[in-house]
């Protein structure tokens, strides 16, 4: 399948249509028979342990790719989209993303290693992690604790998100 770049400008809806995947030596099958998300449409997917929730956001970010079906963002399949162009729009972000033990700073570049102060600042203002940019000289040079136990959950999140947002400045 030739790999396009996903439409920047484009109308973002998401939809699946007869999805179905199940991972190797499992008997569960996840079936998404039909859904429709739309641009600025704000959903919940909720369902017990092992229903497949993280699965279909998986699926979307093609970490995984469909057994059957299809899944098209902006009209377009995803698996004609080119991994790069895809997930600078789409990431998974599990509940509880990994960080090093290392400097905010170097969280952030990782995967952009020729990221500026000024790149990391604005993703910062963008995820809405001020603390690192108001009256803190040196912020970006604060080292995460190991487990990130310095930081709250939501931080962590919005670090994770911050850094998934660096690798993709524009250059």
């Amino acid at each position: 399948m030739r790999q396009n770049r996903l439409p920047r400008t484009a109308r973002c809806s998401v939809a699946f249509r007869d999805v179905s995947f199940v991972y190797q030596k499992r008997s569960e099958v996840i079936r998404i028979p039909n859904l429709e998300i739309f641009q600025g449409e704000r959903i919940a997917i909720v369902g017990p342990n092992g229903s497949g929730k993280s699965t279909l956001a998986k699926l979307l970010a093609r970490l995984y790719d469909v057994d059957s079906g299809e899944i098209f963002i902006a009209g377009t399949d995803v698996r004609a989209v080119a991994l790069a162009s895809l997930r600078s729009s789409v990431c998974y972000l599990p509940a509880q993303p990994i960080l090093f033990h290392r400097s905010i700073a170097d969280n952030l570049r990782i995967g952009r290693f020729d990221s500026t102060c000024d790149d990391l600042e604005r993703v910062l203002r963008v995820v809405g992690l001020k603390k690192y940019l108001d009256g803190f000289p040196g912020s970006l040079e604060e080292y995460i604790e190991p487990g990130a136990s310095n930081l709250s959950n939501g931080e962590r999140q919005r670090v994770a998100i911050a850094e998934r947002f660096s690798t993709g400045l524009e250059s």
